[in-house]
């Protein structure tokens, strides 16, 4: 009996390293912290882009101006 109790102390104190280490995370490697950083950083510019084309799109009422009419003369008519 003493020799099956020290057998399985000796056992659950091998395991338990082992299962210490088990629920750690997972470290990234170098190359998904780097994906990771340029999957962010595109989504902001993404982002930044879709709202900088809500401001232009509110802010230009479709009108019908006519760049050049101050360059032309006072006689001239629309053909």
């Amino acid at each position: 009996m003493l020799r099956w109790l020290s057998g399985l102390a000796l056992a659950a104190a091998l395991a338990a390293p082992a299962l210490a280490q088990r629920h750690q995370p997972p470290t990234p490697s170098p190359y998904q912290q780097e994906l990771e950083r340029k999957k962010k950083e595109a989504e902001t510019v993404d982002r930044d882009y879709k709202a900088a084309m809500e401001r232009t799109n509110k802010s230009v009422a479709p009108t019908t101006v006519d760049p050049w009419q101050n360059m032309r003369g006072p006689s001239e008519t629309n053909r």
